[in-house]
Order: C-alpha cells, then structure tokens, then sequence
C-alpha cells in the first residue's frame, strides 16, 4: 500500500481509522476512499485553488487581511481547535484529533465557497475583500500543515513550501496571523493529493 499510494497516505489512513490501543478493521478500498474524501478533495484541492488565485490576481503574495464578521469566526474555530487537538493528542485519541483538524478544512472549504474569491477577482474595487479572503484560507490552511504534519510529515512539508511559510510546532505555531502579509506562494503549486481514480484500482 505505501507503495502504490504514498507512506504518508497510508499513517494518515491507519491513525484516522484505528483508536490507539484497540483493533480495528482496515483496507485498500476504505484507504482509497478516505484518501480521496479527505486528503484530495477538502485538503489538496483547497490549496490548489486558493493558491491559483493568489497566484492569478494577487501576483503570487499574500495581502493584508481587513477580517469582518466571516474571518472572526474561521479564527476562533481555528483557536478552539488547537487547544481540541492538544488535549485529543495528550489522551491518545489521535483518530478523534483527526477528524476534528479536518472539520476546519472542510469549514475553510465552504468559507472559501461562500465568499467566492474567483468572483471577488473580477471587481477592481473588491481588491482588499479578495486579500482578506485569501489570507483566511492561506492562515487556516498553515494552521492545519503545523496540526497535521505528525501524521503527514513528508507531504505536509511540501504543502508549508507551498503556502511560503516556516516550520513552526504545535506549541505556538497555531496561534492564528504568523502568516506575514506579503509571503510569496508557490508559483506553479504542486498537485498536493492526486485523486485515485477508483475505476482503476
């Protein structure tokens, strides 16, 4: 499995689906669909797209954040997750910290559908609600790299290089707004997670 799929894959598969200490039931059909829910559709394909655009319309730096009402609460979703994660982790339940890191790329998802940036884009005079947009979904994302590379480590790298940022531990680097307003992104993004096509495994 690690070597059609990816050993990263594969430790993110095994610790979302096997509670610390006790059996349980896994497979290469369940892998696939959980790599395909979680890691190429919510995770992967968010960072490509909000990278696109900070690419396309934003010449490859992040803006200046001006956060309303939609931003507060991404941020404080992303505070309480940190400090969710970090008692989850202590106790051993790492498939329960899991899912809970990945409720808040599935919540920077639909903030990212509801605020249409590719929309935004279009208006000359919504430039700074296309940077404030951006910067929410470029900081979460950072968020997420720092709470999942202990189980991701290798591909969590290439997206924390992707977004421009540095290394920081569980520690402080959740604390929300380390992400500098004029941070360069990856020019040319990589395809973080290609989706499996499930007619040919």
């Amino acid at each position: 499995l690690a070597d059609r799929y990816g050993t990263d894959a594969v430790r993110y598969y095994l610790l979302r689906v096997s509670p610390y200490g006790n059996d349980s039931t896994a497979g290469e059909a369940a892998l696939v669909e959980r790599y395909n829910a979680d890691l190429a559709n919510d995770l992967g394909n968010l960072l490509s797209r909000s990278l696109t655009l900070v690419n396309r319309h934003l010449d490859g730096t992040v803006g200046t954040p001006l956060p309303g009402p939609a931003e507060s609460a991404v941020q404080e979703h992303a505070d309480r997750l940190a400090e969710t994660a970090r008692a989850l982790i202590a106790e051993m339940r790492l498939n329960s910290a899991l899912e809970e890191i990945l409720q808040f790329v599935r919540r920077l998802n639909r903030y990212f559908n509801d605020q249409a940036p590719w929309a935004l884009a279009k208006d000359p005079k919504a430039r700074e609600r296309l940077e404030t947009v951006l910067y929410t979904v470029v900081e979460g994302l950072r968020i997420t790299a720092v709470l999942l590379e202990p189980a991701m480590p290798g591909k969590i790298a290439t997206l924390r290089n992707a977004l421009g940022v540095e290394t920081h531990n569980i520690q402080d680097g959740t604390r929300w707004g380390l992400t500098s307003p004029g941070t360069t992104v990856d020019p040319s993004p990589p395809v973080l997670f290609p989706r499996i096509d499930t007619d040919r495994t």
